[in-house]
């Protein structure tokens, strides 16, 4: 069996790092892994990983580490935890929605629509950030204030049928990372 030493910043929670290399090796691949806390040196946390496949399975590990660092260091993983305590409620008007945040911190939802013609969703921001240039040279933005009798449409109302063909390309996305 092949070992290599792994190391993550100290930020990041030793049972989250042994749980994501482990079962994202096992879940994504044909590769199986074992990963042990090892020491703390450097401000970083040091784990050894050890796997009968050597240097294929190592290749994907070194890919899924480099995930945890940035997902981390980022508002991603907060998201994606928003995302698995969502409480899916009923609303004032007795539809089913769940808020979670996204990546960028945006209040988001997914809500059952009240059209009476099919089966519908809602889904998306919530109340987006409007931006305009502050200056058109330097590409900075700021946000702005719409005024009250202005509407902007950010949530998507997506059919049943609309979301069967967007499956099959999310799903892509999260095995690989990639659209198809």
């Amino acid at each position: 069996m092949a070992t290599i030493e792994v190391t993550f910043p100290l930020n990041i929670p030793k049972e989250k790092i042994i749980f994501i290399l482990e079962g994202n090796l096992k879940q994504n691949s044909k590769f199986t892994c074992e990963v042990e806390f090892d020491r703390s040196e450097d401000d970083e946390n040091v784990f050894r990983v050890s796997s009968l496949y050597g240097a294929k399975a190592f290749y994907l590990i070194g890919m899924t580490a480099s995930g945890i660092i940035e997902a981390f260091c980022s508002n991603t993983v907060q998201s994606i935890l928003d995302i698995k305590k969502m409480n899916i409620k009923r609303n004032q008007r007795g539809f089913k929605n769940g808020k979670f945040k996204d990546s960028y911190n945006n209040e988001c939802s997914i809500q059952k629509s009240s059209s009476a013609m099919d089966d519908f969703i809602w889904l998306g921001i919530d109340k987006p950030k409007m931006t305009v240039f502050e200056n058109e040279n330097m590409g900075k933005y700021i946000e702005t204030v719409l005024p009250k009798t202005w509407m902007v449409n950010s949530r998507m109302h997506l059919s049943r049928e609309q979301v069967a063909k967007l499956l099959p390309i999310l799903q892509k996305f999260v095995d690989t990372g990639e659209l198809p």
